[in-house]
C-alpha cells in the first residue's frame, strides 16, 4: 500500500470517526437539552455531513453569488431538511405556583411525559399527541402521616390553543396553579387557562321547553352506555379507593359509562365508605359525568336516587372540599329533579352555610325551576327574595336570574 493510499485510508477512518462522535453528541444535546434545540440540530447534522464527507460525497450551494461545497454545503442540506421535519414535533412545558408536594398529570388521549422537579412539573408535548381539542390537567395532593390533607383539582376540557402556539416557536411554556382561586393560569399571558367552579355562563343546562314533561328522553338517544354486569360495576368502585391516579379516573369513566343502572349501588357504597375521600369524591364525578355525556338520562337517574340520597349529595355542596362542592353542584343542577328545591331553599336558608354554598344551593334550584308549577315558581321567588339582604353580590346576581 502506497503512502497516498495509506494517508487517505486515514482520513476516511478519521472522518468516520469523527463524524461518529460529533453525530451522537448532537443527539445527545437535543435528548438532554444540553445547548439550544438550533445549535443541537446544527451539531447533529455536521456529524452526518462529515460522516458523508469520509464516503467522499459532495454538494454544492450556490446564493446570492455565494458558493458553499463539500461536507459545509453537506451540513446545511441536512440541517434544512430536520429543521422542517422536526420544528413543530414538539413543546416543553412547565407547571408552577402551589404545587408544592402535589402530583401532577397533564393529559390528552394518554398522559403527556413529564416529571416532578424541586419547583416545577415540566412535561413535553409531541404534535402528534393533539389529537383531542381539548386537554387536562390534574393537580392530586395526598394525605399526609395521619390521612388527612387529601385534595384533587382536576382542570379538565383546556383549549389546546395554550399549547398549539408553542409548537415549533423554540418558547417554553410555563402555567402557574393558584391554589386560593383555584385556577390554572398562563404566566406569559396572564390568561386564566382553566376554573375549578360553576357560574350560569359555562353551565347552561339543556332543559326542555316548559311545554314538554320533564320525564322524557330515550335512554339511547345521544350515546349508548355500556351494558356493565353487577361485577363490572363492583369492581369499578373497589378502584376508585386505588392508589394510582390513572385507576381511580378509569373507574370513574366506566362508572359514568354504566348509566342509571350504576346508581344505586354507587350511593350504596358511598354511604357506607363516606368518610373516603376517593369514594364520596369518585362518586360525584361519575355521576356528573353521566349527565354530562347526556342530560337526557336525567329522569332515569333521578328515579334511582331516594330523596335520602338528593339529601346526602345536597348536603356535600357545603363540603370543606371545594373539588366535592363543585362535582355535585354541577350534577344537581343538571338533574333538575322538583325534589331538590325546598331542601335547597333550607340550606340556603341555614346559619351555618357559607356564602358559596348558598350560591351553590340556589344553583341547583335553578336547574330545577323550569319544572316547577307556577305557584312553587312564586313561592321559591318569595324566598328568595327575603334572602336577598344577607348575600354577596355574586349571589345576588343569581337571584336576579330568577325574576327574569
Amino acid at each position: 500500500m502506497d503512502d497516498d493510499t495509506k494517508r487517505l485510508d486515514r482520513f476516511f477512518w478519521g472522518g468516520i470517526i469523527v463524524g461518529i462522535l460529533v453525530m451522537f453528541a448532537g443527539t445527545a444535546a437535543l435528548m438532554w437539552r444540553g445547548v439550544g434545540t438550533n445549535e443541537a440540530r446544527l451539531i447533529l447534522c455536521t456529524g452526518i455531513g462529515i460522516l458523508f464527507g469520509a464516503f467522499g460525497s459532495t454538494a454544492t450551494i450556490k446564493y446570492k453569488g455565494i458558493t458553499i461545497t463539500g461536507v459545509a454545503a453537506i451540513t446545511i442540506v441536512l440541517l434544512y431538511v430536520i429543521v422542517n421535519l422536526t420544528a413543530s414535533q414538539a413543546t416543553f412545558g412547565a407547571i408552577t405556583g402551589d404545587i408544592r408536594g402535589a402530583q401532577i398529570d397533564v393529559r390528552g388521549d394518554d398522559n403527556y411525559l413529564g416529571a416532578m422537579r424541586e419547583r416545577s412539573y415540566d412535561f413535553v408535548v409531541d404534535q402528534g399527541e393533539l389529537r383531542r381539542p381539548v386537554f387536562d390537567v390534574y393537580i392530586y395532593f395526598p394525605p399526609d402521616a395521619e390521612g388527612r390533607g387529601e385534595k384533587e383539582i382536576p382542570f379538565e376540557g383546556i383549549n389546546t390553543k395554550y399549547i398549539e402556539s408553542y409548537l415549533g416557536s423554540g418558547r417554553r411554556m410555563e402555567w402557574r396553579y393558584d391554589q386560593e382561586q383555584e385556577v390554572l393560569v398562563e404566566t406569559i399571558s396572564g390568561d386564566t387557562m382553566a376554573r375549578l367552579g360553576l357560574s350560569l355562563e359555562n353551565f347552561q343546562a339543556e332543559l326542555p321547553a316548559k311545554s314538554t314533561p320533564w320525564r322524557t328522553g330515550s335512554f339511547f338517544l345521544n350515546q349508548a352506555f355500556a351494558q356493565d354486569t353487577p361485577a363490572d360495576v363492583n369492581k369499578s368502585m373497589s378502584d376508585l379507593r386505588s392508589g394510582s391516579h390513572d385507576i381511580r379516573r378509569d373507574a370513574r369513566e366506566k362508572l359514568a359509562a354504566a348509566g342509571p343502572s350504576a346508581v344505586t349501588e354507587m350511593m350504596t357504597e358511598w354511604r357506607a365508605s363516606g368518610d373516603i375521600y376517593r369514594v364520596k369524591l369518585g362518586v360525584l364525578v361519575s355521576l356528573t359525568k353521566m349527565l354530562r355525556g347526556n342530560k337526557n338520562l336525567a329522569p332515569q337517574v333521578s328515579d334511582s336516587l331516594s330523596a335520602d340520597d338528593l339529601q346526602l349529595i345536597l348536603e356535600t355542596l357545603n363540603d370543606p372540599d371545594r373539588t366535592i362542592r363543585v362535582y355535585a353542584g354541577e350534577f344537581l343542577y343538571d338533574l333538575g329533579d322538583p325534589r331538590i328545591v325546598q331542601p335547597a331553599l333550607n340550606m340556603a336558608s341555614g346559619s351555618d352555610t357559607s356564602e358559596e354554598g348558598i350560591y351553590l344551593s340556589l344553583f341547583v334550584i335553578k336547574g330545577a325551576y323550569p319544572q316547577l308549577s307556577e305557584s312553587e315558581k312564586k313561592r321559591v321567588t318569595e324566598r328568595l327574595q327575603s334572602l336577598r339582604g344577607d348575600v354577596g353580590p355574586k349571589t345576588k346576581e343569581l337571584m336576579d336570574s330568577f325574576f327574569k
